[in-house]
């Protein structure tokens, strides 16, 4: 899907250019644009590249792919191999026979000044049922994270059904292993809930989650 990778492009220039490229649109450049290898003189360039999928050749995409490029900033030449690709499906349309249907997605990057590189995710789908006229939503978050100080770099991809809020890199329990910290996003007719997750920054494993009551509704 054509239009996937043409997002891609815009939010990378406007992490690059800075907010008055593409003030709507606007992703923090910082945490690709950093140095993460002593092999090279001065910062390093992670361009991420994402590829997605439609493997039933429908229209809709049901698949994605992720991985980081390392380049030296002034060429096109890089610094050293990709980091490992992982991949996941994406969520299906939510309509049985959908009379139209549309999607789109968000992405920010994490791991400013740090060794590991990240991408969180959310890719939204929304469609109308043709029988009913009822309409439908589903979301998805993904976190893509890989070691970009060094050659094929070790990486992890998580899923959830859920919309996500944000993730950062701390050290949540001072044990000197670092965690992402993630806070995912749910919300029914009543009720917004927020689920706050702590996963291994080298594994992706989770060591914590708690799921609090954000909001209520009338």
């Amino acid at each position: 899907m054509k239009s996937f990778h043409v997002r891609v492009l815009v939010v990378f220039l406007a992490a690059l250019l800075g907010p008055a490229s593409m003030a709507s649109e606007f992703v923090d450049g910082r945490p690709i644009f950093k140095d993460v290898t002593s092999s090279n003189s001065g910062i390093e360039m992670i361009v991420p590249f994402i590829e997605v999928f439609d493997t039933d050749a429908d229209d809709y995409p049901n698949r994605i792919r992720m991985q980081f490029r390392i380049f030296d900033p002034d060429t096109d030449t890089k610094v050293y191999g990709n980091t490992r690709r992982r991949g996941e499906d994406l969520p299906p349309i939510p309509c049985v026979n959908p009379a139209d249907y549309d999607y789109d997605w968000d992405l920010e990057f994490l791991g400013e000044g740090n060794s590991y590189t990240g991408i969180l995710t959310v890719f939204y789908v929304e469609c109308i049922e043709t029988a009913t006229g009822d309409y439908h939503e589903r979301t998805n978050a993904y976190l893509y994270m890989a070691n970009t100080g060094t050659a094929n770099g070790n990486a992890w991809l998580r899923r959830w059904s859920q919309d996500a809020a944000s993730a950062h890199i701390t050290d949540w329990d001072v044990d000197s292993d670092e965690e992402i910290a993630l806070v995912l996003v749910n919300e029914t007719d009543t009720t917004e809930t927020v689920t706050i997750k702590f996963l291994n920054k080298v594994s992706g494993n989770q060591e914590f989650s708690e799921r609090y009551l954000f909001s209520t509704f009338d």
